[in-house]
């Protein structure tokens, strides 16, 4: 990570790594195994690193990663992901 992430864009930061580890396990899993799905995990685990990684940044520059707005967001995605794409063909 670098030195430079704005205290500002480290919680959207934050949210699209979520984004980006979910959806890649949800589709690695859908897709089974072979060069695609392989691609997918490596994305999940670059991006699972990036969360572990930015609550310590966060910290450092006095930041929050949460917010009641983004907090009311990550739970309609995730209501999403439970009540609407297991019925979606992709």
């Amino acid at each position: 990570m670098s030195s430079r992430l704005s205290p500002s864009l480290l919680a959207e930061l934050y949210e699209l790594e979520e984004d980006a580890y979910r959806l890649a396990i949800r589709e690695a899993k859908r897709i089974g195994s072979g060069p695609p799905a392989a691609a997918l995990r490596a994305v999940a685990a670059h991006a699972n690193d990036a969360l572990d990684e930015l609550p310590a940044k966060a910290k450092e520059r006095l930041g929050l990663l949460g917010s009641l707005g983004a907090l009311a967001i990550d739970t309609l995605h995730r209501l999403r992901e439970i009540a609407v794409v297991p019925f979606v063909d992709h």
